[in-house]
């Protein structure tokens, strides 16, 4: 099951490229990144906001010429003064003012799978490099 997901999470990656690793350069941890994205715009990143406005993060009023710049922008708000320093649950309580506990238990859960996800692609990777990975038929 834990392959499945991390075969189809590499899929989506291919075939939706977007740049996570952006918000790093804000100290933005991007695994948080990825899973408020999930949380305001769906896996697919396709809600009404995301489709015609690039918009990934549910951010109102606020339009992009790309999801890539969407995420750059995200990785400001998050290292601007309003949420800097700030842990997922403070932030929740701005960011989603109206259910910031479910909002904040949302990415909490999403953010463990990202980083579950990468210890078993890391695992993956190494068995690969010492020939211990037998190959699927």
């Amino acid at each position: 099951m834990i392959r499945l997901m991390t075969v189809v999470s590499l899929a989506l990656t291919v075939l939706n490229p977007l740049n996570f690793s952006i918000v790093e350069e804000y100290d933005v941890d991007p695994d948080f990144a990825r899973a408020v994205a999930v949380v305001e715009s769906g896996w697919e990143h396709d809600s009404r906001l995301a489709r015609n406005h690039n918009n990934i993060f549910g951010l109102v009023g606020k339009s992009f010429k790309s999801k890539n710049d969407c995420i750059d922008y995200f990785g400001q708000l998050m290292n601007g003064r309003l949420y800097k320093g700030k842990t997922i649950d403070e932030i929740a309580k701005i960011y989603c003012p109206h259910n910031p506990k479910g909002w904040s238990d949302k990415v909490k859960s999403l953010m463990d799978k990202f980083k579950s996800e990468k210890k078993v692609t890391t695992l993956e990777k190494l068995r690969r490099e010492c020939g211990l990975l037998e190959v699927l038929n």
